[in-house]
Protein backbone atom coordinates (compact mmCIF):
# COMPACT_ATOMS: atom_id res chain seq x y z
CA UNK A 1 0.00 0.00 0.00
CA UNK A 2 1.24 3.47 -0.93
CA UNK A 3 0.20 6.54 1.05
CA UNK A 4 -1.05 9.07 -1.47
CA UNK A 5 -3.12 11.42 0.67
CA UNK A 6 -1.71 14.42 2.55
CA UNK A 7 -4.55 14.01 5.04
CA UNK A 8 -3.49 10.48 5.98
CA UNK A 9 -3.33 10.06 9.78
CA UNK A 10 0.41 9.31 9.80
CA UNK A 11 1.20 12.24 7.52
CA UNK A 12 -0.83 14.57 9.72
CA UNK A 13 1.10 13.29 12.73
CA UNK A 14 4.40 14.00 10.99
CA UNK A 15 3.38 17.57 10.25
CA UNK A 16 2.56 17.99 13.94
CA UNK A 17 5.89 16.72 15.29
CA UNK A 18 7.70 19.09 12.96
CA UNK A 19 6.70 21.74 15.50
CA UNK A 20 8.19 22.22 18.96
CA UNK A 21 4.82 21.90 20.71
CA UNK A 22 3.93 18.47 19.39
CA UNK A 23 7.47 17.16 19.31
CA UNK A 24 7.51 17.72 23.07
CA UNK A 25 4.00 16.27 23.56
CA UNK A 26 4.79 13.05 21.68
CA UNK A 27 8.49 13.01 22.59
CA UNK A 28 9.28 12.32 18.94
CA UNK A 29 10.95 14.09 16.06
CA UNK A 30 11.07 13.76 12.29
CA UNK A 31 14.19 12.93 10.31
CA UNK A 32 14.72 13.49 6.62
CA UNK A 33 18.44 13.45 5.90
CA UNK A 34 19.43 10.06 4.49
CA UNK A 35 22.88 9.97 6.09
CA UNK A 36 21.45 10.75 9.53
CA UNK A 37 18.65 8.20 9.12
CA UNK A 38 21.02 5.40 8.10
CA UNK A 39 23.36 6.19 11.00
CA UNK A 40 20.43 6.13 13.48
CA UNK A 41 18.51 3.25 11.94
CA UNK A 42 18.84 1.02 15.04
CA UNK A 43 16.99 3.60 17.13
CA UNK A 44 14.31 4.48 14.59
CA UNK A 45 10.81 3.07 14.94
CA UNK A 46 9.21 4.19 11.66
CA UNK A 47 10.56 4.83 8.17
CA UNK A 48 8.81 6.21 5.10
CA UNK A 49 10.19 5.60 1.61
CA UNK A 50 9.44 7.25 -1.72
CA UNK A 51 7.64 4.47 -3.58
CA UNK A 52 9.35 5.38 -6.86
CA UNK A 53 12.75 4.34 -5.46
CA UNK A 54 11.66 1.52 -3.15
CA UNK A 55 14.16 -0.93 -4.64
CA UNK A 56 17.06 1.35 -3.64
CA UNK A 57 16.32 0.71 0.03
CA UNK A 58 15.50 -3.02 -0.25
CA UNK A 59 18.40 -4.10 1.99
CA UNK A 60 17.36 -1.64 4.70
CA UNK A 61 13.74 -2.79 4.56
CA UNK A 62 14.83 -6.41 4.81
CA UNK A 63 16.64 -5.84 8.11
CA UNK A 64 14.37 -3.17 9.62
CA UNK A 65 12.16 -4.32 12.49
CA UNK A 66 10.03 -1.18 12.84
CA UNK A 67 7.14 0.19 10.81
CA UNK A 68 7.67 0.74 7.07
CA UNK A 69 5.47 2.91 4.87
CA UNK A 70 5.69 3.83 1.20
CA UNK A 71 4.63 7.28 0.05
CA UNK A 72 4.23 8.89 -3.33
CA UNK A 73 6.45 11.80 -4.50
CA UNK A 74 3.87 14.50 -3.80
CA UNK A 75 3.60 13.35 -0.17
CA UNK A 76 7.42 13.35 0.02
CA UNK A 77 7.42 16.99 -1.00
CA UNK A 78 4.63 17.78 1.44
CA UNK A 79 6.40 16.42 4.53
CA UNK A 80 9.90 17.54 3.57
CA UNK A 81 11.36 20.74 5.00
CA UNK A 82 14.43 20.61 2.77
CA UNK A 83 14.83 22.57 -0.46
CA UNK A 84 15.44 19.25 -2.24
CA UNK A 85 13.17 16.58 -0.69
CA UNK A 86 14.86 13.28 0.07
CA UNK A 87 13.69 9.75 -0.63
CA UNK A 88 13.64 8.29 2.87
CA UNK A 89 12.18 9.76 6.07
CA UNK A 90 11.83 8.60 9.65
CA UNK A 91 10.26 9.12 13.06
CA UNK A 92 12.49 8.67 16.08
CA UNK A 93 11.85 8.81 19.81
CA UNK A 94 13.72 11.54 21.69
CA UNK A 95 15.95 10.02 24.36
CA UNK A 96 18.31 12.23 26.31
CA UNK A 97 21.55 10.25 26.85
CA UNK A 98 22.20 12.01 30.21
CA UNK A 99 25.96 11.71 29.83
CA UNK A 100 28.33 12.53 32.65
CA UNK A 101 30.80 15.23 31.69
CA UNK A 102 33.28 17.47 33.47
CA UNK A 103 33.06 19.89 30.54
CA UNK A 104 29.83 21.60 29.55
CA UNK A 105 28.41 24.52 27.60
CA UNK A 106 25.83 27.09 28.61
CA UNK A 107 23.79 28.50 25.73
CA UNK A 108 22.32 31.83 26.76
CA UNK A 109 19.32 32.74 24.58
CA UNK A 110 20.71 31.35 21.30
CA UNK A 111 18.00 31.61 18.64
CA UNK A 112 19.74 30.44 15.44
CA UNK A 113 19.13 26.70 14.91
CA UNK A 114 22.10 26.42 12.54
CA UNK A 115 24.39 27.92 15.18
CA UNK A 116 23.09 25.59 17.86
CA UNK A 117 23.44 22.55 15.60
CA UNK A 118 27.04 23.43 14.76
CA UNK A 119 27.80 24.04 18.44
CA UNK A 120 26.43 20.61 19.36
CA UNK A 121 28.70 18.92 16.83
CA UNK A 122 31.77 20.83 18.02
CA UNK A 123 30.88 20.24 21.68
CA UNK A 124 30.93 16.47 21.24
CA UNK A 125 34.14 16.65 19.21
CA UNK A 126 35.89 18.46 22.08
CA UNK A 127 34.38 16.33 24.85
CA UNK A 128 31.73 18.76 26.09
CA UNK A 129 28.96 16.20 26.50
CA UNK A 130 26.50 18.37 28.40
CA UNK A 131 24.66 21.52 27.30
CA UNK A 132 22.54 23.74 29.54
CA UNK A 133 20.20 25.61 27.19
CA UNK A 134 18.73 28.80 28.67
CA UNK A 135 15.81 30.16 26.60
CA UNK A 136 17.51 28.76 23.51
CA UNK A 137 16.60 26.80 20.40
CA UNK A 138 14.61 23.60 20.74
CA UNK A 139 17.10 21.16 19.20
CA UNK A 140 14.89 18.41 17.79
CA UNK A 141 13.61 20.19 14.69
CA UNK A 142 14.85 20.01 11.11
CA UNK A 143 17.43 22.81 10.93
CA UNK A 144 19.18 21.99 14.18
CA UNK A 145 19.18 18.24 13.55
CA UNK A 146 20.62 18.77 10.07
CA UNK A 147 23.21 21.29 11.23
CA UNK A 148 24.33 18.96 14.02
CA UNK A 149 24.51 16.07 11.51
CA UNK A 150 22.36 14.06 13.90
CA UNK A 151 24.74 14.43 16.85
CA UNK A 152 21.96 16.17 18.76
CA UNK A 153 20.89 12.66 19.79
CA UNK A 154 24.27 12.02 21.42
CA UNK A 155 24.44 15.04 23.70
CA UNK A 156 22.83 15.70 27.08
CA UNK A 157 20.77 18.80 26.21
CA UNK A 158 18.96 20.23 29.24
CA UNK A 159 16.45 23.04 28.76
CA UNK A 160 16.05 25.37 31.74
CA UNK A 161 15.45 28.98 32.77
CA UNK A 162 18.13 31.47 33.70
CA UNK A 163 17.17 31.34 37.38
CA UNK A 164 17.26 27.55 37.38
CA UNK A 165 20.74 27.52 35.89
CA UNK A 166 22.11 30.12 38.29
CA UNK A 167 20.75 28.05 41.18
CA UNK A 168 22.42 24.90 39.82
CA UNK A 169 25.66 26.77 39.15
CA UNK A 170 25.79 28.15 42.68
CA UNK A 171 24.97 24.83 44.30
CA UNK A 172 27.69 23.03 42.33
CA UNK A 173 30.27 25.82 42.45
CA UNK A 174 30.61 25.79 38.65
CA UNK A 175 33.74 27.34 37.16
CA UNK A 176 32.37 29.31 34.22
CA UNK A 177 34.12 31.13 31.41
CA UNK A 178 32.62 33.59 28.97
CA UNK A 179 34.01 35.61 26.08
CA UNK A 180 34.28 39.38 25.92
CA UNK A 181 36.46 41.75 23.90
CA UNK A 182 37.92 43.16 27.13
CA UNK A 183 38.71 39.76 28.65
CA UNK A 184 42.04 38.00 28.96
CA UNK A 185 43.66 36.81 25.72
CA UNK A 186 42.63 33.16 25.49
CA UNK A 187 45.78 32.21 23.58
CA UNK A 188 47.81 33.32 26.61
CA UNK A 189 45.49 31.75 29.18
CA UNK A 190 45.84 28.30 30.74
CA UNK A 191 42.78 26.60 32.21
CA UNK A 192 43.61 24.73 35.42
CA UNK A 193 40.24 23.13 36.09
CA UNK A 194 39.08 19.68 35.01
CA UNK A 195 35.42 20.57 35.56
CA UNK A 196 34.31 23.79 33.93
CA UNK A 197 31.76 25.36 31.62
CA UNK A 198 31.78 27.88 28.79
CA UNK A 199 28.94 30.38 28.35
CA UNK A 200 27.95 31.22 24.78
CA UNK A 201 25.80 34.31 24.40
CA UNK A 202 23.01 35.42 22.12
CA UNK A 203 24.01 36.09 18.50
CA UNK A 204 23.24 39.80 18.79
CA UNK A 205 23.59 40.69 22.47
CA UNK A 206 26.17 38.28 23.83
CA UNK A 207 26.06 36.76 27.31
CA UNK A 208 23.41 38.31 29.57
CA UNK A 209 24.47 40.22 32.68
CA UNK A 210 23.09 37.58 35.04
CA UNK A 211 25.09 34.78 33.41
CA UNK A 212 28.17 36.98 33.02
CA UNK A 213 28.06 37.71 36.75
CA UNK A 214 28.09 33.96 37.42
CA UNK A 215 31.34 33.58 35.44
CA UNK A 216 34.64 33.71 37.30
CA UNK A 217 36.75 34.51 34.23
CA UNK A 218 36.21 36.51 31.04
CA UNK A 219 38.30 35.68 27.99
CA UNK A 220 38.84 37.36 24.64
CA UNK A 221 39.57 35.86 21.24
CA UNK A 222 42.26 37.90 19.45
CA UNK A 223 41.22 38.90 15.92
CA UNK A 224 42.97 40.69 13.06
CA UNK A 225 41.87 43.00 10.24
CA UNK A 226 39.43 44.98 12.42
CA UNK A 227 37.05 42.03 12.77
CA UNK A 228 35.01 42.70 15.91
CA UNK A 229 33.06 39.49 16.43
CA UNK A 230 32.68 35.88 15.33
CA UNK A 231 29.72 33.63 14.69
CA UNK A 232 28.53 32.02 17.95
CA UNK A 233 29.43 28.51 16.81
CA UNK A 234 32.91 29.62 15.72
CA UNK A 235 33.50 31.42 19.03
CA UNK A 236 32.35 28.34 20.93
CA UNK A 237 34.76 26.12 19.00
CA UNK A 238 37.71 28.47 19.55
CA UNK A 239 36.98 28.66 23.28
CA UNK A 240 36.55 24.92 23.67
CA UNK A 241 39.71 24.07 21.78
CA UNK A 242 41.88 26.53 23.68
CA UNK A 243 40.58 25.64 27.13
CA UNK A 244 41.29 21.91 26.76
CA UNK A 245 44.80 22.39 25.40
Amino acid sequence: MVIESKTNKLISHIKKIQTKKYSIIYNECFLETEKIILERIKNIKTILINNNVASKYASIVENFTGNIYYINPSVCEYISQASNPGEIFAIIDIKNPAKQSNRFLVLDNLQDPNNVGAIIRSALAFGFNKIYAINSVYPYLFKTIRSSMGYVFDIDYEVLTKDEFIKISSANNFKLYCADMLGKDITQFKNKYDRFGICIGNEGNGVSDEIRNACFETLSIPMLNNVESLNASVSASVLMFNLIN
